[in-house]
């Protein structure tokens, strides 16, 4: 083949190769888009916020959000919020943005993976307890659901974290008289948190030497008399009462050489 022949081919080939790719009016390639974060776990209450990034296309660039394939209304812009609300069901959610630039030339992003889950709770049992100083009592996680399991458990006392109480009970056991507050702090494995409603302890002293009964305070002297005579009263009456049995002895009277006792 002459040399000027294979010239043309080349070039034939190479503009074959330039219109093969679609340029804009001004050379910008079609638009690209990605979306982060591509992954999140959240829990009802809280939220996801996705930013978008686009290469190449033809200024100005539109926005399209979709969840689970379905326009998401509004979301216009390179950035989008995602919060479930207490009506969504929880489970996974799919997340993508279609751009769109001047020339009517779109491309979708890849796709971001959304795992909703319940909102972390937790109980504890019991809530309310009397107990005296030495006697121990037990506190048991109850209800413990939502976030990611498994959990991790941390108990406090005063609003103190009490040293290895990491189980999903604790036995609290008073070295003083007061009263006393616990609740516990559940970790899932995203570090969702949740506390549990405080239990009120009251630790009561043993009293030694038995109970005594005290006079209420303030009480005057004329009244401390009129005690004195009641009990001196009472006391004369149970006295009359023994004195009056002594007296009733029986009379024997003997009629016909026998006796018979009246």
């Amino acid at each position: 083949m002459p040399r000027w022949e294979l010239v043309i081919v080349l070039a034939f080939l190479a503009s074959s190769f330039v219109l093969a790719v679609p340029v804009c009016a001004d050379g910008q390639r079609p638009p690209s888009a990605l979306i982060s974060p591509t992954s999140a776990k959240i829990k009802i209450g809280e939220s996801v916020n996705f930013t978008s990034s686009v290469s190449g296309g033809d200024a100005p660039i539109s926005f399209q959000w979709y969840l689970n394939g379905t326009i998401v209304l509004g979301a216009t812009s390179s950035e989008w919020e995602f919060a479930p609300t207490p009506l969504q069901p929880i489970g996974n959610y799919t997340v993508w943005v279609i751009v769109e630039d001047s020339l009517m030339r779109s491309a979708q992003s890849n796709s971001a993976i959304v795992t909703v889950a319940p909102a972390l709770t937790v109980q504890i049992s019991p809530l309310s307890a009397s107990i005296l100083v030495g006697q121990q009592i037990t506190f048991t996680a109850t209800n413990v659901s939502g976030g990611y399991p498994p959990y991790s458990y941390e108990w406090y006392l005063n609003g103190n974290t009490v040293p290895g109480a990491t189980l999903d009970n604790w036995t609290f056991i008073p070295t003083t008289s007061g009263t006393y507050y616990v609740y516990l702090k559940v970790t899932d494995t995203t570090n969702n948190t949740a506390l549990s409603h405080p239990a009120r302890i009251i630790a009561l002293s043993t009293p030694v030497g038995g109970y005594s009964v005290a006079l209420p305070r303030g009480v005057r002297a004329s009244q401390q008399t009129a005690y004195f005579i009641l009990a001196a009263f009472f006391g004369t009456v149970l006295s009359l009462k023994k004195r009056t049995r002594k007296l009733r002895r029986p009379k024997c009277l003997r009629v016909r050489k026998a006796q018979a006792c009246v």
